[in-house]
């Protein structure tokens, strides 16, 4: 199973499927860990595999040929921009999607039926679940967010904007109107990135709290129960996820009418429906939600109701293996016709990686490659946290040692005594000439 980051999206997905879907044996390495890997190994894979799963149609686009030939591929399509995210559909052996507007969309594209499956993103309903007052009250004065503000959330990484699929310039009219009409309302932007569209709209006047990355899935869960709210203001999704774990919380949503959201809600009843764009369709919705609880539980409980319903994990992986099944035929089918045409490149076995040795290569290294994507979105503060964090649980690995300590506050410590010593040094030296030079004068 190979997702961007198993910090992300993809990667929950992927640890669900590993930990819920029976009869597998599973091994998850995210992508970027997998150039590593793949160089550490001489450019091949040093287990054999019935199937690679491909969380992104990117990732299947680049690693397809180095698996091809020994192995059934399957590419999530969750969404689609433009023709790379296209690209995978023409020939891995099966497609996974996640709701029945990109599949009717791929059908159209010419995909055949039988390539293609829907498996919709789940959520645990018993960690995405609703506070009580109490609870809500701790976490908003943690935050320091008053306990009578009319709370809204929203969730991305900033680099996710691609094409501007995010909606970004509604968010930012949005998050200025609400804040000049509703004097109560409070925004809260979850996800790395967000600094300077956060420090902008402050300073215009908004009430505004940044929590710029959370790793654990208790304390994004716990992000949602200080909402009263949560918007949805993308034009391309295949989830959204954070749409379903806002509803699980029992949060009265407002979406685009995107991925998997038109599904799942009835306007009015369990969350509501925008057109894209229409900044002034949000401010109404926003109007009445502020103003009447009443309505605001109605519709989370309704909204928390339809999730458990439909898409808890269990129930949402029901149709993973049949997936798998399905890639598997396909590629016998594929390597029959090909024979020896496919790429050199692929799995070979390496007697000196087991799959334990294996398994724990890779989880030595996965907080890593969070830590450089954090590093890369500026979020160098969080980064350095968590290799503290890492550093401090391991610190007799010298592994982990080796690969975490230049990310953390020990690197820099150490590196300030580096600095003094030298420079003490450099007095020191000083000091010793001059005294040498006084000495032969003499």
């Amino acid at each position: 199973l190979v997702p961007d980051s198993i910090h992300w999206v993809t990667g929950t997905m992927a640890q669900e499927i590993a930990s819920k879907v029976k009869g597998i044996d599973p091994i998850i390495c995210s992508a970027p860990l997998l150039y590593e890997l793949l160089a550490e190994c001489g450019g091949c894979f040093p287990l054999p595999l019935d199937v690679v799963h491909f969380l992104t149609p990117h990732i299947a686009t680049e690693f397809y040929p180095k698996f091809a030939k020994n192995s059934a591929c399957i590419a999530n399509i969750h969404h689609v921009e433009n023709s790379l995210s296209l690209e995978p559909a023409t020939y891995v052996d099966s497609i996974m999607t996640m709701c029945l507007q990109w599949y009717n969309y791929l059908i159209e594209e010419g995909i055949r039926q039988e390539r293609l499956s829907i498996v919709h993103y789940g959520v645990n309903t018993d960690i995405f679940h609703p506070p009580d007052k109490s609870e809500r009250k701790k976490l908003r004065r943690r935050y320091n967010i008053p306990d009578d503000a009319f709370v809204i959330g929203f969730s991305a990484k900033r680099s996710s904007d691609s094409s501007n699929r995010k909606g970004i310039n509604i968010l930012e009219k949005l998050i200025a109107e609400s804040s000049v009409r509703y004097p109560s309302v409070w925004w809260v932007i979850r996800g790395p990135g967000w600094q300077s569209l956060v420090k902008q709209q402050s300073e215009l006047g908004a009430r505004i709290t940044h929590l710029p990355f959370l790793l654990e899935k208790k304390d994004v869960a716990e992000s949602y129960r200080l909402m009263d709210s949560y918007v949805v203001t993308s034009r391309i999704e295949g989830g959204p996820v954070p749409l379903f774990e806002a509803m699980s919380s029992g949060l009265s949503c407002i979406s685009t009418k995107v991925g998997l959201a038109p599904e799942l809600i009835q306007d009015g009843d369990n969350g509501f429906l925008v057109d894209f764009d229409d900044v002034e369709a949000y401010s109404r919705i926003i109007s009445k939600l502020e103003k009447h609880k009443e309505i605001q539980a109605k519709i989370g409980s309704a909204a928390r109701e339809t999730i458990i319903n439909n898409l808890r994990w269990e129930k949402a992986l029901t149709n993973v293996s049949s997936l798998y099944q399905n890639a598997i035929s396909a590629f016998k089918k594929r390597t029959a016709i090909e024979q020896n045409t496919s790429s050199d490149i692929g799995t070979k076995l390496n007697s000196e990686w087991s799959e334990t040795f294996l398994k724990d290569w890779i989880e030595k290294r996965e907080l890593l490659i969070l830590i450089r994507l954090l590093n890369s979105e500026g979020e160098s503060r969080t980064a350095r946290k968590l290799a503290n964090s890492f550093l401090w649980k391991n610190c007799f690995d010298k592994e982990i040692w080796n690969l975490y300590v230049s990310y953390s506050s020990v690197s820099q410590t150490l590196n300030l005594i580096r600095r003094i010593g030298n420079k003490i040094q450099r007095i020191y030296n000083d000091v010793v000439n001059k005294t040498n030079r006084n000495t032969n004068k003499t």
